[in-house]
């Protein structure tokens, strides 16, 4: 029997003129790993919000959605609650206290579970993910690839049974969403529990998954396993795969596509290296627009130091991607830019004005639609960017992405000649991006600084004339993308890092396909 069955599903939200959900049909098997994809506002989200049912949208509901052989409408609210878990995209959303020990208390004592199976659930569960370490921290101390961590422990301390996952990775450094994963999987694999992850951006998650589908006009056009829905993945969405599989469909593959790095690299040894690099990026000189001079920043006059000395300069038509740890600064560094705080040491000077695209973006939309938020300019933008279809929804009924290029077009609307982008691909899907990379780049040759903080480093090396790293309060490394991540063994690309030993400067797919067909086969 399966955990999890969607029988015909529809589902339409209120006013709405066509439905996000259309006969939608699938099966989850007790202990499957299942990674769920699709487009922005293709009904992910609201799938999973619908199978949790506290937390279900409101609509036009037809279809069925069956959990352990009941349907779940019939299912008491306690046992929903306690079987099927779920972890939202913002762990700000999620966490209700104030300190690590409170929260992963708090869905047991709101079950009304005994103190003594509270106390032993709780602290078996902290060691399991780790959380002893700073079990006695405060919440709004914690970094977010710790607060994500924290949000899933909180959950797996009531024992669900089907895990819910709806972009948990798009806020995490790569090194945070490396460890979530692991995490994730150990769950799955040692604790049986089944699990439904939504998910775009698929470079480290088919290799440990058992099945993915692909959602596209509120149906799932593909399911099978990793492998066999890589190579049958739409051709118009393939940047969502991994690099492995996208160098192994433009270059004509034959036998199993790869999905993961060392597989890239087996598959590499099949090229020559007669040609064995890339040439150097030229760096222009560009009139600063952004000068930051021996910057100090605390938030307290007790606490540490976020920046330290820090000294940068942008360029006017220039795209800068500030890169680094979950807590490092970078969103500090941003909001300081911006006027928002201000440093106890240092200057910042700009000779232009700023606008800031805040990392939840909620506050920038206050009325009834997103819509009746913007201007005319706001309104072309929003043509600009295949987003019209946003103007009549209430921005809190948008999916994570649409939220973010909502916020981007009240952002690109100010036509501020500094842009600060706080993580402006989060959420959006690969070809959302791709739409995205050119607006921006025309947005540098009409002269704005374009300061982008992200953990997104595929798109920042397709998109920025340099890369910056910022570390312990400083930028200690900044470049080009060619010469910032193929100088890296950690914080770099995956395509960087199949070409490895085998090409020097590659950093994108395209430069490991250019190379590889310029070399041809062995």
């Amino acid at each position: 029997m399966a955990q999890l069955e969607i029988r015909n599903l529809n589902f339409r939200y209120p006013d709405a003129a066509a439905f996000v959900l259309k006969d939608l049909s699938f099966k989850l098997e007790t202990g499957e790993f299942a990674v769920l994809t699709g487009r922005t506002g293709s009904g992910k989200t609201t799938l999973l919000k619908l199978i949790k049912k506290e937390i279900a949208p409101y609509g036009e509901v037809a279809g069925g959605i069956i959990y352990d052989g009941t349907p779940l409408d019939q299912i008491d609210t306690r046992r929903a609650t306690e079987e099927i878990g779920y972890v939202f995209q913002n762990p700000e959303n999620q966490i209700v206290t104030d300190n690590v020990a409170s929260e992963l208390a708090f869905g047991l004592e709101n079950l009304g579970l005994p103190a003594e199976l509270i106390r032993r659930r709780v602290a078996e569960t902290a060691r399991f993910f780790g959380i002893d370490r700073w079990f006695f921290r405060k919440t709004g101390e914690l970094s977010g690839g710790e607060k994500q961590v924290l949000c899933l422990a909180s959950v797996i301390a009531m024992r669900p049974r089907l895990l819910l996952l709806d972009e948990p990775m798009t806020r995490l450094d790569p090194a945070a969403r490396e460890q979530f994963l692991t995490l994730l999987k150990k769950v799955n694999a040692e604790l049986g529990i089944t699990v439904l992850l939504v998910e775009h951006q698929l470079e480290d998650v088919l290799g440990m998954a058992d099945r993915m589908l692909i959602l596209s006009g509120g149906r799932i056009i593909v399911d099978g396993t990793p492998r066999e829905a890589a190579e049958a993945f739409p051709a118009e969405w393939e940047t969502s795969l991994p690099a492995a599989a996208r160098f192994f469909r433009a270059t004509d593959g034959d036998g199993a596509c790869p999905l993961t790095v060392k597989e890239g690299r087996e598959y590499l040894h099949r090229f020559r290296t007669v040609v064995d690099s890339l040439p150097e990026e030229a760096v222009a000189g560009k009139e600063d627009v952004v000068t930051i001079k021996d910057l100090w920043f605390r938030y307290r006059r007790h606490d540490a130091d976020v920046l330290r000395g820090l000294s940068f300069s942008i360029g006017k038509g220039e795209i800068v991607t500030v890169l680094g740890g979950n807590g490092s600064g970078k969103t500090t560094l941003l909001k300081i830019i911006a006027g928002i705080y201000r440093p106890y040491q240092g200057k910042v000077n700009a000779n232009a004005r700023t606008a800031l695209l805040p990392q939840n973006p909620e506050n920038l939309f206050l009325g009834p639609t997103v819509g009746v938020v913007l201007d005319d300019a706001g309104r072309a933008w929003a043509r600009e960017l295949g987003a019209e279809a946003l103007l009549a929804r209430n921005f809190y009924d948008l999916s994570g992405g649409e939220k973010q290029k909502a916020g981007l077009l009240r952002v690109l609307a100010t036509g501020a000649g500094v842009l600060l982008l706080d993580e402006p691909t989060k959420g959006l899907d690969e070809r959302e991006k791709e739409e995205l990379a050119p607006i921006l780049k025309r947005l540098r040759d009409s002269g704005a600084a374009i300061v982008i903080v992200s953990h997104d480093v595929e798109f920042a090396a397709t998109v920025s004339d340099r890369c910056a790293l910022l570390f312990a309060g400083e930028i200690v490394t900044a470049g080009t993308p060619r010469a910032f991540f193929s100088g890296n063994s950690f914080y770099t690309t995956a395509s960087a890092r199949i070409a490895n030993g085998h090409y020097r400067g590659v950093v994108t797919v395209a430069d490991l396909i250019n190379l590889a067909r310029e070399n041809g086969r062995i």
